[in-house]
């Protein structure tokens, strides 16, 4: 006897077992594998009973004693009663003290109570056992056995049941809750389907063919699913594991019902924008609390304080790829001042669940949902920066959606590699071909079969590659075949024939559409494939005829947005057939008819069982929860696919079309879809069509290394075929699942036969695939590539806006793509449902088990099996170096390349959680992930509540006050707000301009900080002194002006004999301060004038009405002169300023003092004739303007008036706006003064205004030449001396004054102006030079500019020039607080958008009244924010900046159109010394060019067709590339990009060029970049467009902008100013184009070009901007070439053409700068002809004008004095030159200027369109491993490294904003009259010609604008070319066309 110790494993199930205090809780009996040999039956068993001997919280061992006889024999099975009152799930069994070992019992089965099932369970040792083989002791219990598991096909099946049965789809409708959710019946003839797995519930009662559905009351406690499936396909519901599918239950049963219910009470709306998006990942979105949230813990957390749960989903690796921090320290991240160092200081590593690390510490910040320290604000700061670093650190590729080379990637790396099949010829005896395409369904139901994929169109696609059709030589081959087809490649997605039945019941759904489509691919030399084109399709519906259309990768604007669109429906396709088809049919669908037959004829001893079994664990779970939730009516699928209510009938016809158990196999499937042809002599037998396929790679290695292990281990127990024939299991098994299984196949010819070895092999390796490595490729990536839905949306919910469109679609469509793509993408809950079922789908359980990872028991204990196993486990390993190896090579595009998720789903091993690998065992068995990747923790009540306060609730920072006067005082207001909450450093940034804008302001009660009144009545602010004047002073000029100003307020309204009798008593007061004030008349004034005023006071006694008020109607003298007296009245108009004209100043006398000067001489003396003089008093005012009258009596011989002399009796300058003279025979004379006047204290010489007649110098009134000799005298000065603010000198000087040495040497820079560095010239101030740079003027805070170049600071209106000097003065400051990091780039591109969504928090800036569109202010934190209006061009199209023909369109039509040159030699080469810069041939060769036209042309015929554009700033930048790397935080190269011009007028860029000289020992460096379709390539196109654009964004500002209008206009100023007189009419044609212009200039000097200021600062040229702008000059700068007709000509982009319209013809007929530019050209050419031919009739007046002849020499040889000796500049002698110097004049000050100027918002707001700087070098150039490294693994962060700094970008979009807009009072050009010219009526008429001219080409740009044939100006999402519009609204409008360069 042989004592027998049997121990049972028991796992812990929730509820446990506690009940083995009563008694035992199993039974157990042994039985023998033997029969009796008395009687031929089975032996008695041997019986015990089982009792607890050990447990933990995993599992409860039970033992007993038996013992055994040695007559017993083996014991083969046991039978098994559980006496418990619950059900128990039994691990293992094992027998101890056996002779020959222990026999083990892998059950892994669920017991039920004795109650429940009186039978009891059997269990088979671990060997396994053909039938034939069994030993007899054990054939019944294996029959048995058989027959309890099969059933009787009765009933309905309890949860405790193990029956295998079969049925049909039946219960995917639930018709008895609404006869919308009724579906048909999923297997049948009409919907053939394999079958599922039999419940025997109810039918319905609407619906006899429809099983019931359970409801949630049914549910038992120990279930996670309601639908009946066999108790061991159940998840075990332990304690210690959590499971997916109970995870996957919670997101269906609570979560996605959370959604739908509590976050959207409409269920349709889409996401606005892709921000929304993208919060997705970074916020999340609030739900009410989960119950279930302890499942789920990367999807939801909670918020304590709100009782609020968070969704936040995962980034999915292909929108950010995530690398292991773990081992960064916190210096790494936090710096090693950081407080969130440890005690010790020494770097403490970073935990992966760093939030939970830092839970006591941290609060959210719900601005992105951020961590943040609450200590203060410096650990803030860094605890932000560290923040950022791990950002950026983690960052992938957000655009790689975007991309057609990723979309025909993830066809063969991605997670439907199923679909993509070979374009096929078949040639046959009846000469039958696949091409064209054409439909095999019934044209007279769905219209004409052929495809619009014609050979035209693919021809013109692959143009380059191949001749598509050539015509076969043998005469048998009548048909053209294609050659692209006969070299395989030609690729398609076909899902035309099985969509299009759908088409029309599917759009009868509301939400949702569909079209058949066939998308084609080509394949490149590379290996990659490219989309070609895309077909979609709508049959004959609703009376409408077939709509079917063609979409290719179009190169315009409209093109690529239909593109995208049809794109997106495609991939809702691929989506939908992915889902239905590749996913659940051929894998979950198809396997469980397998999973049935093999428990119900193979027993579970069975050596085939026993290799199945861990392949099918839990699908039937999965499966019956999916029909459940998922697939069933208004499931998830139909709510979220296209096809709807159709989807599962789609997977029926798909089952029905191309479903075929043969094809399953991976071999046969490639070869099917022919994707690859058998080859004995190559790997796997097989020769991929596709070298570079990575799931076929992968997966036959895979496929290989399972056939092997099926092979070795078939081998093992059929050791011949006759052994597989003779297995009544294995063939009933087999017959099973062809006839009954797959019923509805039965008949195919395709099932293999079951025969051989061979053929179970086949079936074996088959089967495992599918459950394994099929179903990981098509599964474990879907959060990867889906978990981003606009990578791979699950619907299409609108059509394409070119089917039928109504105008408001298609205008929608084209000015909002954006909008319709986000409308067709999935609604917001369709999307986050989808997302949140992806990310739980595509997880791994902590106790996944993958494939060869884990033996079984029945494997390890035969030794010739546990040696095969180890040979498959050892291969799987294997796999994953080779895996790894394949990603590592960059040769394999179609898996590696920069942000290239490398393709891992194939990988047979992983760690939990979401992954993008790898191979489990069965279908589905994945458990979530234990441990959240992102948290959120509790908020600071408080804090919590003030920070909802900053997102929500912004307002005015200062608090309104109870006390009108400081209510309407903002300045009191702002100042007592300062002083009350600021310390020094803050509240008195820009407090100096507050003061100086109003000197006299007065604060009540305030007391100004840091006030010195050591002097009376003056103010110091930060050392800047502002005199506040006396209300009374003691001077003379004080005294007039009081006086003047008093008597001029009382005799205002003298209307009563007591106003008279106070006026007498001023008389001799009057008297007295004229004789002091007019010391030029002396005693001719009392004859002249007193007196007359005198009787005027006695003259009222006689008449008291108001119509002979002696002051606004004053009579003739007394005594009656011999010569006509005329009374004149003079109005003088002033513009009232900030602080000026105070009311109290006109009551003690005139503030104004008028002398009118005749044109003539006087004829006795031959002299000018005396003035006649008058003061002047206030006679009206508003808001705006005072008016100021006096009364002249002038005699008739004085003769015409010419001028006037002011002399401004203020204390005060003051700003004359007109001077009208009324009452002359020959009406008003008028003066258009619009200049400031200085007072007589600072100026003694008296002010000469000219009337507005013009005058060349010979026509002069002779009474008039001295005047304006003199005048001109004045205005030139001497040279000498400091300017001071009141002058009007105009003199020049070289540009000295850009450095600041005196305050830092690093801030010295050299002198342009000069033989070193030519320059234009700027206005003379006369500082003092530098002490340590003697060559360097002095810097101060104001720039001296003649005064009436100044602008006016008026009440009414806001000028650009002050917004623009308060954000260099104010908000850049402030930003540079704010950011503290001075280097820290964006960590991401939504961080860039946030800019315009969210906001920047500032310190407040003081001028933000004047900033009302960037700066808003939150007033309960007293912080300012900045936030920026969207460009545009961005909120047009989020993506256009991606756009390659976006990049090559603004060439032409962007903000720097005047770069753009046409290629007319070739080779390319520089010019530069060789010897210094290296050799001179550029890299690009005719190679590479030809290569990128693809057989368009050769590049000699491209170059002589004029097709070849090149953007060239190779010469000018190279000098400067080794001095600027050497400046930190910028590079440089010397750059060439070529474009080709395409048939429909379109740019495309070639190749883009970059070098480095030698320079550091290193050699020339230089490489060429293409356009290339794999992903690392195309990252390097990107970085080098970033480059090119740097450089084009610096060239446009210092070039095209700064040097061709701002600094080359200055001197023609300058010289107009000192040459030509005020009445010259060449004056009056320029003044309007020249105004403020020298303002803006000095205020660039100031802040802008200058040492360290902006441009330096975020420009990549750095310090050597400037210089660069000087090289430039020297190098380019042509007077001529300023001309827009010799521009053109002179870069090639026009020819001269008579015929032609403006005599040119353009080289790109579509070149919209060009194409208005030239109207605006031609109207002003005519303008100006008009205006110069009525002063010069002929050219001999223009030779002899001497102030003209003067002022074009000084232009030449002084403004422009380093050119002086150069070409380009024309002589002055006709008309025709005239006009072409003026107009050339007025075309760069107003219509360049524009054009290159109000659309820098427009166009580089969004800066990643236009970046001003390229921080970092190409990842090419010389890299390190670790450079190359992340540039591959982390293309996006090298990007975002590359690009501006938040500080650089934050700066430029600030002044880029001010710098684009209109102010409200702008002039555009044409479109107010001067009054000079008002007044000339040939000249007035010639104006309103120019004005209505400018008018019709308004009309003109809308009407091109609306051409879409104009594609370089229109298309969707293209901002319409409107720069050179005339005129405008105020603000950023990128249009109008102001008269002058005033911003």
């Amino acid at each position: 006897m042989i004592r027998v110790k049997a121990v049972v494993t028991v796992k812990v199930t929730i509820g446990g077992l506690d009940l083995d205090l009563w008694g035992p809780s199993i039974l157990l009996e042994l039985v023998s594998e033997q029969l009796d040999p008395k009687t031929g039956l089975d032996k008695a068993a041997i019986k015990g009973n089982l009792h607890r001997i050990s447990e933990d919280e995993n599992e409860v061992k039970y033992g007993c004693d038996f013992v055994v006889g040695d007559g017993f024999g083996e014991i083969g099975a046991v039978l098994v009663e559980n006496v418990h009152n619950k059900e128990m799930y039994l691990k293992t069994i094992t027998l101890e003290g056996l002779p020959n070992g222990n026999v083990n019992f892998s059950c892994n089965s669920w017991v039920a109570p004795k109650s429940a099932n009186q039978e009891k369970r059997v269990f088979f040792t671990n060997k396994s056992y053909l039938p034939a083989q069994t030993p007899n002791g054990l054939r019944r219990l294996r029959e048995k056995e058989l027959e309890e598991i099969r059933g009787n096909g009765q009933g309905e099946r309890k949860s405790c049941d193990r029956i295998y049965d079969y049925d049909v789809y039946n219960d995917l409708g639930d018709p008895d809750s609404s006869l919308a959710h009724k579906r048909p019946v999923l297997g049948g003839e009409e919907h053939p389907y394999p079958r599922r797995c039999r419940t025997g519930r109810p039918r319905c009662k609407t619906d006899p063919m429809s099983e019931t559905r359970l409801s949630l009351a049914n549910m038992s406690e120990t279930r996670s699913i309601f639908i009946y499936v066999p108790r061991d396909e159940v998840f075990s519901d332990v304690k210690s594991l959590t499971f997916s599918a109970n995870t996957f239950y919670n997101v269906l049963h609570e979560l996605v019902p959370a959604v739908e219910g509590a976050i959207f009470v409409d269920k349709n709306p889409g996401f606005q924008d892709f921000t929304a998006i993208d919060s997705l990942f970074n916020e999340g979105v609030n739900i009410p609390p989960f119950p279930q949230k302890d499942v789920l813990p990367r999807l939801v957390k909670t918020i304590s304080d709100t009782s609020q749960d968070v969704l936040r989903f995962e980034t999915p690796a292909m929108f950010e790829k995530e690398k292991n921090w773990s081992d960064l320290s916190i210096v790494d991240i936090f710096g090693q001042n950081s407080d969130v160092l440890d005690g010790s200081g020494l770097r403490k590593p970073v935990e992966r669940s760093f939030d939970a690390e830092r839970r006591d510490e941290l609060h959210v910040n719900n601005v992105g949902g951020r961590h943040q320290p609450v200590h203060n604000r410096q650990q803030n700061q860094q605890f932000e920066t560290g923040y950022r670093k791990i950002s950026a650190f983690i960052k992938g590729d957000d655009f790689s959606w975007l991309r057609d080379e990723e979309f025909s990637r993830e066809t063969l790396a991605g997670l439907n590699p199923y679909s993509i099949n070979l374009v096929t010829i078949t040639i046959s005896r009846g000469l039958s071909q696949e091409w064209p395409l054409k439909s095999k369904l019934d044209p007279n139901i769905y219209g004409p079969s052929e495809s619009a994929i014609t050979t035209g169109i693919i021809e013109g696609e692959i143009k380059g590659y191949m001749t598509l059709e050539e015509r076969m030589r043998s005469p048998l081959m009548k048909f053209g075949q294609l050659q692209a087809v006969k070299q395989k490649k030609l690729f398609m997605l076909d899902y035309h024939d099985l969509l299009l039945p759908y088409v029309q019941k599917v759009r009868e759904v509301e939400g949702t559409t569909l079209y058949a489509s066939r998308t084609l691919f080509f394949l490149t030399k590379d290996g990659t494939l490219r989309p070609l084109a895309i077909e979609l399709t709508r049959p004959p519906m609703d009376g409408k005829p077939q709509w079917k259309q063609v979409f290719t990768p179009a190169w315009d604007a409209t093109g690529s947005w239909l593109w995208r669109l049809a794109k997106t429906h495609v991939l809702a396709h691929d989506s939908g057939y992915h889902q239905l088809v590749s996913h659940w049919l051929r894998t979950h669908c198809a396997t469980e008819p397998y999973i049935i037959a093999a428990n119900r004829q193979l027993s579970a001893m069975h050596p085939i069982y026993r290799l199945l079994h861990p392949h099918f664990r839990y699908t039937m779970e999965i499966n019956a929860l999916a029909r459940e939730a998922l697939i069933n009516a208004g499931g998830i699928i139909e709510s979220s696919f296209s096809l709807a209510k159709y989807s599962m009938e789609l997977s029926s016809a798909a089952y029905d079309l191309q479903w075929r158990f043969d094809n399953q196999a991976l071999s046969a499937d490639l070869i099917s879809r022919g994707m690859a042809v058998e080859d004995p002599t190559a790997p796997h037998g097989l020769k991929l069509t596709i070298e570079d396929y990575p799931f076929a790679n992968d997966g036959l290695d895979l496929w290989d290394a399972i056939k092997q292990w099926v092979t070795d281990y078939v081998g093992h127990y059929y050791p011949d075929s006759t052994l597989v024939d003779s297995d009544k299991e294995l063939q009933a098994w087999w017959t099973e699942i062809r006839t009954v299984g797959h019923e509805d196949k039965k008949d195919e010819p395709w099932w293999p036969e079951l025969k051989t070895s061979k053929d179970l092999i086949g079936i074996l390796t088959t089967m495992i695939w599918v459950t394994s490595g099929h179903h990981s490729a098509v599964n474990f990536g879907q959060y990867a590539y889906a978990g981003y839905f606009p990578n791979r949306p699950t619907i299409a919910r609108t059509k394409m806006p070119t089917e039928d469109p109504t105008d408001e679609e298609l205008n929608l469509f084209l000015t909002k793509p954006e909008t319709i793509l986000l409308q067709c993408f999935p609604s917001k809950i369709q999307a986050m449902e989808v997302m949140a079922v992806l990310d739980v789908l595509s997880s791994h359980s902590p106790d996944e088990e993958y494939i060869g990872g884990q033996i079984e028991g029945a494997w390890a204990e035969n030794p010739i099996i546990k040696a095969a196993f180890e040979r498959f486990n050892g291969n799987l390993k294997e796999l994953e170096g080779v895996i790894d190896a394949r990603n590592a090579d960059r040769n394999l595009k179609n898996r590696s390349g920069a942000g290239v998720v490398p393709y891992e789903l194939l990988k047979p091993f992983s760690e939990p959680g979401y992954d993008v690998k790898v191979a489990g065992e069965s279908s589905f068995s994945n458990p979530d992930v234990i441990g959240a990747i992102v948290s959120m923790e509790k908020d600071a009540q408080d804090d919590s509540k003030s920070k909802e306060k900053i997102l929500t609730k912004p307002s005015s920072l200062f608090e309104p006050s109870e006390d009108k006067d400081e209510k309407d005082d903002v300045d009191a207001m702002a100042a007592r707000k300062l002083q009350e909450n600021s310390n020094d450093q803050v509240y008195l940034v820009g407090f100096e301009s507050i003061m100086e804008e109003s000197p006299n302001h007065v604060c009540d009660g305030l007391e100004i900080p840091k006030l010195d009144e050591e002097k009376e009545g003056e103010i110091q602010v930060d050392d800047n002194s502002f005199m506040v004047p006396n209300s009374f002073g003691g001077s003379t000029e004080d005294t007039i002006s009081n006086c003047d100003s008093m008597v001029g307020d009382l005799t205002e309204d003298i209307n009563s004999f007591e106003d008279i009798a106070a006026a007498r008593q001023l008389e001799n007061t009057l008297d007295d301060v004229n004789a002091v004030a007019d010391t030029d008349v002396g005693a001719n004034r009392k004859s002249d004038e007193s007196a007359s005023q005198l009787a005027l006071l006695h003259q009222v006694e006689d008449n008291d009405d108001e119509s002979r008020n002696p002051i606004l109607n004053p009579p003739l003298p007394l005594s009656t002169p011999k010569t006509i007296m005329i009374r004149v009245k003079a109005v003088v108009t002033v513009k009232v300023t900030i602080g000026e004209l105070e009311d109290i100043l006109d009551l003690w006398g005139p503030s104004i003092l008028l002398e009118l000067v005749s044109e003539q001489f006087d004829p006795k003396k031959g002299l000018e004739k005396e003035t006649i003089k008058g003061n002047l008093h206030r006679i009206s005012e508003d808001e705006n303007e005072v008016k100021y009258g006096c009364d002249f009596v002038v005699g008739d011989g004085f003769g015409e008036i010419g001028a006037v002399l002011v002399e401004n009796a203020h204390n005060k300058e003051m700003y004359l706006k007109t001077i009208t003279l009324e009452g002359l025979p020959n009406g008003n004379v008028n003066f258009s003064c619009n200049s400031w006047v200085a007072p007589k204290s600072a100026n003694q010489e008296k002010r000469v205004f000219f009337t507005n007649k013009s005058y060349l110098p010979a026509q002069t009134p002779n009474g008039l030449r001295r005047l304006r000799e003199k005048e001109l005298e004045e205005i030139r000065g001497n040279g000498q001396g400091e300017r001071k603010s009141c002058d009007r000198i105009y003199d020049y000087d070289v540009y000295n004054d850009l450095g600041d040495p005196d305050s830092s040497l690093a801030h010295k820079r050299p002198v342009l102006g000069g033989e070193e560095h030519p320059y234009p010239r700027r206005c003379r101030t006369g500082r003092p030079r530098c002490k340590t740079d003697p060559t360097s003027e002095t810097r101060s805070i104001r720039v001296y500019v003649p005064k009436d170049e100044v602008f006016s600071i008026v009440k009414t209106e806001t000028f650009s020039a002050n917004t623009l000097q308060n954000v260099l003065h104010a908000v850049v400051p402030a930003l540079a607080a704010a950011i503290v990091d001075k280097n820290l780039g964006f960590a991401y591109f939504t961080a860039i958008d946030s800019l315009f969504n969210e906001v920047v928090n500032t310190p407040p800036p003081p001028q933000k009244d004047v900033l009302p569109g960037i700066v808003k202010t939150i007033s309960d934190t007293r912080e300012d924010v900045l936030r920026f209006k969207t460009p545009a061009m961005f909120e047009r199209d989020n993506f256009s900046w991606l756009r390659d023909e976006e990049f090559s369109r603004q060439t032409l039509a962007g903000l720097n159109p005047c770069s753009i040159k046409l290629v007319t030699e070739w080779p390319l080469k520089s010019k530069l010394d060789p010897n210094i810069y290296g050799p001179p041939e550029s890299a690009i060769t005719t190679e590479i060019i030809e290569c990128e036209i693809k057989g368009y042309m050769t590049v000699e015929e491209a170059v002589k067709q004029k097709k070849l554009f090149m953007l060239d700033y190779h010469d000018l930048l190279l000098p400067y590339v080794k001095k600027v790397r050497e400046v930190k935080g910028t590079t440089l190269y010397g750059s060439r990009t070529l474009f080709f011009l395409t048939p429909d007028g379109t740019l495309r860029p070639l190749a883009i060029e970059l070098t480095r000289p030698p320079m550091d020992g290193e050699p020339e460096w230089k490489q060429v970049f293409t356009p290339t379709w794999d992903a690392t390539g195309r990252w390097l196109w990107k970085l080098a467009k970033t480059h090119v654009l740097a450089h084009d964004s610096g060239y446009h500002q210092l070039v095209s902008h700064w040097l061709r209008t701002h600094c080359a206009t200055e001197p023609f100023i300058i010289a107009t100013n000192r040459q030509l007189s005020v009445i010259h009419p060449i004056y009056r044609l320029l003044h309007p184009h020249f105004r403020y212009t020298m303002e803006i200039n000095a205020l660039a000097r100031e802040l802008l070009i200058n040492a360290n200021g902006i441009i330096e600062i975020a420009f990549s040229p750095a310090k050597y901007c400037m210089e660069l702008s000087s090289a430039a000059y020297k190098v380019q700068w042509r007077f001529d070439h300023q001309a827009l007709p010799a521009d053109l000509i002179s870069r090639g982009m026009a020819v001269e053409d008579p015929k032609a319209p403006h005599g040119l013809k353009l080289t790109i007929e579509d070149y919209p700068f060009a194409n208005d530019g030239l109207i605006l050209w031609d109207a002003i050419k005519q303008w100006v002809t008009e205006y110069v031919e009525h002063y010069y009739p002929n050219s001999t007046h223009v030779e002899s004008d001497k102030e003209l002849q003067a002022w074009w020499t000084e232009i030449r040889t002084v403004g422009h004095a380093d050119k002086k000796n150069e070409p380009g500049w024309p002589e002055l002698q006709t008309l025709k030159d005239l006009i072409g110097i003026l107009t050339t004049m007025i075309w760069v000050t107003s219509g360049h200027h524009s054009a290159v100027n109000f659309g820098q918002y427009t166009y580089a707001g969004y800066f990643p369109n236009r970046p001003t700087i390229a921080r970092t070098k190409m990842p090419t150039e010389d890299p390190t491993d670790e450079e190359l490294k992340l540039f591959l693994a982390k293309p996006e962060t090298i990007l975002l490294q590359c690009f501006p700094s938040k500080i650089q970008a934050t700066t430029v979009m600030a002044v880029l904003d001010v710098l684009s807009s209109h102010s409200p009072d702008e002039e555009y050009i044409g479109g107010q009259i001067e009054g000079a010219w008002e007044e000339n009526s040939i000249i007035k008429a010639a104006f309103e010609r120019f004005n209505g001219n400018l008018k019709e080409l308004e009309g003109v740009i809308d009407a091109r604008n609306a051409d879409r044939n104009l594609k370089n100006r229109s298309g969707a999402g293209v901002v319409p070319y409107e720069l050179l519009k005339p005129f405008s609204e105020p603000g950023v409008t990128g249009k109008g066309v102001p008269n002058s360069i005033s911003i």
